[in-house]
């Protein structure tokens, strides 16, 4: 998913993701992978989010990070990830 409001962030440490009950669990960054963030890490605007949670915790977490044009994405629960490329297309 595209970092959304979450840019800015520590991506374990945010209050509505613990509302959500979705999980981020890597972070894309420059065509590398992070999976472990040191306490100064923020998500940065480009950044890649790879989050978990169920269906229902995934729509949460869209609701309250995603802009309007990444809600297209389709949710079946389980971990999600979407590039810029689906977010751009989304907005065509």
């Amino acid at each position: 998913m595209t970092a959304g409001d979450l840019a800015g962030a520590h991506p374990w440490r945010s209050p509505a993701l613990e509302r959500t009950g979705a999980k981020v669990i890597a972070v894309e960054r420059a065509g590398d992978v992070l999976v472990e963030f040191e306490n100064g890490f923020t998500v940065r605007p480009d950044d890649v989010l790879f989050v978990c949670g169920s269906t229902n915790s995934l729509e949460r977490y869209q609701r309250e990070f995603q802009p309007a044009a990444a809600a297209a994405i389709s949710l079946s629960g389980g971990c999600r990830e979407a590039t810029r490329d689906a977010q751009s297309k989304s907005q065509a």
